[in-house]
């Protein structure tokens, strides 16, 4: 949906919602730079989406000349962090699970699996550090700080709500719920991996949406944002099942 260049109080929407994602992201990679917890990655790679969808929604109240490189960079960071979180998802299942069997020969069996498990993180773990140190230096985030800031910093008006943020908001909003529902069909099949995996990425791009729009909306939408929400939790640990059987 096109966006008059001059409709600032969206342009003000949009910065004023990047903003906090992308501190979260700089956050999220200092903390795993220490390795503190393994949700560490999960939260680099929920920030990176969720800077995408602002990305992809406001793309029209972007600077022209950077927006391509802008979505560019962060999708490079939410891709490179994909096997390194299911390694680290299954590590934890299996010694949560080593905790609960008292049989000696099936705990043998599992410290082989997080053996085996564990190699391969810590094979990945030198691509890991430097793609956490290439966010921390990143250029591209920089310059989208700086942008922020400059548009929230020269927003002089009284209100931001503007007729045409809610019909954008709307469109967004309802064009995501429709990609979502549109697989609905496969939910009692579990041999439609692909598609109930693509029914897990669209339910985050609702849900995406929805966050980005609730203070629009006062939070009046939050009751939808709680179910797309447990829908991808759901579809999340089908996911997680369907990635120990590959």
């Amino acid at each position: 949906m096109a966006i008059k260049n001059n409709d600032a109080g969206t342009t003000y929407y949009c910065a004023k919602s990047i903003s906090p994602y992308i501190d979260t992201l700089k956050k999220s990679a200092q903390n795993n730079k220490k390795r503190k917890n393994i949700e560490d990655i999960h939260d680099i790679r929920v920030s990176s989406r969720r800077i995408r969808s602002c990305l992809a929604i406001f793309v029209d109240c972007l600077p022209p000349k950077k927006v391509k490189t802008w979505q560019n960079e962060i999708k490079k960071i939410t891709s490179a962090y994909g096997k390194v979180r299911d390694l680290d998802v299954q590590i934890d299942l299996v010694s949560s699970i080593l905790h609960s069997i008292d049989d000696r020969k099936i705990r043998l069996g599992l410290r082989r699996v997080k053996l085996r498990l564990a190699q391969k993180r810590e094979k990945k773990q030198k691509t890991t550090a430097n793609l956490t140190n290439a966010i921390l230096e990143s250029p591209v985030l920089l310059e989208m700080q700086a942008w922020t800031k400059a548009v929230i910093a020269n927003f002089d008006q009284d209100n931001y709500k503007s007729a045409n943020l809610f019909k954008l908001g709307y469109k967004q909003i309802q064009s995501r719920l429709d990609e979502f529902l549109f697989y609905e069909v496969f939910i009692f099949d579990p041999d439609r991996v692909e598609e109930l995996h693509q029914m897990r990425i669209a339910a985050k791009r609702l849900r995406y949406a929805l966050e980005i729009f609730s203070d629009l909306y006062d939070g009046k939408t939050d009751f939808a944002l709680d179910t797309a929400r447990q829908s991808q939790q759901y579809l999340g640990e089908i996911h997680d099942a369907d990635v120990w059987l590959a």
